[in-house]
């Protein structure tokens, strides 16, 4: 802003620059005193006839000053007509305004709350399916405070739509762009024709449901994906010509596609706000409200519903983890125990004290004692076994010869000396009686009924590896 235009409020000052439009330049202000700094937002527009409307007037034979004087009542109007809407949620509130005249024309100043413009955002980020919907709720919730007063707005278009540090969408320039490019350019329509109504377009008659109708156009670019209706949406880049033809297909009354966003509900919401027939639109902004707002509370639930679920599919597999560790805790200690009962010298063998280096040798099988205990009592018992056996055959040999010789004795006795006796060769030697046959056959009977004598000790007995010691007469000694 030059040097020689200074604010027409005292203790304040200008910050910067923060935008540029058509008619006018918007600054950030501020203003300081000892208890706090107030900001605010300036937009500043000087109004002056172009060499076009100065031939028209002056063809029409109109006085230039009186035209002027009735476009400034026209514009304060306005500006009077917005600073009653400013108690509202989602206008613009103006603060105060100013005009000075000047030689050509005069010079408008209107102080307004600070807001960062719906165009700047856009430029950031992209805005969610959450955030489109809260910011239909929130022009038609304006819209309807409009409709009290007996507004219409005219201009709805994303440079005309605000949002505060708060999240809180508001509609500005209520009328002001309208009159002063009617005042300062004649019939042009600049930048607006994208979001206008058909009616408007074509100067017919409209109503109130123009506002909704453009607010629908501003929704339906937003869940595009940036695109107005029936632009390509396969380009990154469009042209002025498909920006055209996408225009004149949609002022025909041709129907909307769905959105890339919201899907056939949506869809068929915008469909009804920008149908090309006003009686088929919304009759007022409480309707589409309404509308808007069932579906942002089913959208809601369904962001829940997917919350919940993602929820349980994470405790599910928490709980699955826990499930599986601790079975392989189990697992782990179920062998541990196993290896620890099956091999428990290993603690043994790997002595904790430096001192004990003599590790034990492991038992190779808990049978071997057993089967080792075994083979040495039978060893035992077949040695006495074998010795009984020999003492029983040496008693019966001294039997034997016993009775051989007491035999004997009579048959060999001497005969008288007076007279020697021959031996008759016919007759038997008395030891012929007791023949070896005999003997061996009185042998074999008796250490046959000294067997059966030990078979039947050993069925008497239930174990004959416990008693296993005799004398040499066959007697148990135990």
């Amino acid at each position: 802003m030059g040097q020689e235009k200074a604010l027409p409020w005292k203790n304040w000052e200008v910050v910067k620059l923060i935008g540029k439009g058509t008619y006018g330049d918007v600054y950030e202000i501020r203003k300081e005193n000892t208890q706090y700094a107030a900001r605010a937002a300036l937009k500043v527009i000087h109004v002056s006839l172009d060499e076009q409307k100065r031939r028209e007037l002056e063809s029409e034979r109109i006085s230039l000053a009186s035209y002027l004087q009735e476009t400034q009542a026209n514009i304060t109007s306005e500006i009077n007509i917005m600073e009653s809407l400013k108690s509202a949620s989602h206008i613009v509130a103006i603060e105060d305004s100013e005009i000075q005249e000047e030689p050509d024309g005069w010079t408008l100043f209107i102080r307004m709350e600070l807001l960062k413009s719906l165009v700047q955002l856009r430029s950031e980020r992209n805005l969610t399916m959450k955030e489109i919907l809260k910011l239909g709720l929130d022009l038609c919730d304006g819209l309807q405070a409009c409709r009290k007063k007996g507004v219409i707005h005219r201009d709805i278009k994303p440079a005309n739509i605000f949002i505060s540090e708060f999240g809180e969408y508001k509609l500005g320039d209520f009328g002001i762009s309208k009159q002063l490019e009617h005042t300062m350019s004649g019939s042009t329509r600049a930048g607006t024709e994208s979001y206008m109504a058909p009616e408007v377009f074509y100067g017919k008659v409209y109503d109130a449901t123009v506002d909704l109708y453009s607010l629908g156009i501003v929704l339906y670019q937003l869940a595009n994906k940036g695109k107005l209706p029936f632009v390509p949406p396969d380009r990154e880049v469009v042209s002025y010509s498909d920006v055209t033809k996408a225009k004149q297909r949609r002022l025909k009354g041709e129907i909307l596609p769905d959105p890339a966003m919201g899907g056939h509900v949506l869809g068929d919401i915008l469909r009804k706000a920008c149908a090309v027939n006003p009686r088929d639109r919304y009759q007022s902004p409480q309707e589409m409200y309404e509308e808007l707002e069932k579906l942002l509370q089913s959208y809601d639930q369904n962001q829940k519903d997917q919350e919940t679920a993602k929820v349980s599919e994470k405790e599910r597999a928490e709980e699955d983890i826990h499930f599986f560790s601790g079975l392989e805790d189990d697992l782990e200690k179920t062998e541990a125990e196993k290896t620890e009962s099956v091999k428990p010298e290993r603690v043994i063998v790997q002595p904790v004290e430096p001192e004990n280096k003599t590790p034990k040798t492991p038992k190779k099988s808990s049978k071997m004692p057993a089967i080792i205990g075994i083979l040495c009592i039978a060893g035992i018992a077949i040695a006495a076994f074998g010795y009984m056996r020999m003492g029983n055959l040496q008693k019966i040999e001294s039997k034997e010869n016993q009775e051989v010789s007491a035999t004997a004795i009579p048959t060999i006795s001497a005969a008288p000396t007076e007279a020697p006796i021959e031996t008759p060769t016919e007759a038997p030697v008395p030891t012929v009686e007791i023949s070896p046959t005999e003997a061996a056959l009185e042998e074999n009977t008796e250490e046959t009924d000294w067997f059966n004598d030990f078979d039947n000790r050993d069925s008497e007995e239930t174990d004959w590896f416990d008693d296993w010691n005799y004398d040499e007469n066959g007697n148990k000694v135990n």
